[in-house]
């Protein structure tokens, strides 16, 4: 999977919304409302967003971690000559 793929299905699945309910803390509620309005927004389009960004980041995590994985199992060419065969070194 590629990462524009990837970032398509983010970008599908952030379109598509549902209501989702979460239990806080008086204290964490009170500050993510203060929060939310220094922002100008809400305490649910905080979550969201964070959630999203959450999400997006693993997303490429994984492809990142995937074309590593790739590339190490190909291998890297670093350079310089290919290794001499073992009878022109040992010649007798």
């Amino acid at each position: 999977m590629h990462v524009i793929d990837v970032l398509h299905i983010i970008m599908y699945v952030v379109c598509m919304t549902r209501n989702l309910t979460i239990r806080l803390d008086d204290e964490t509620i009170r500050n993510a409302k203060l929060l939310a309005a220094k922002k100008d927004t809400s305490i649910g389009k905080l979550v969201a967003k964070e959630l999203s960004r959450l999400v997006t980041e693993e997303a490429k995590r994984q492809v990142l971690a995937a074309v590593a994985t790739q590339q190490l199992e190909h291998g890297f060419h670093l350079g310089g000559l290919p290794y001499p065969d073992r009878e022109s070194l040992h010649e007798r």
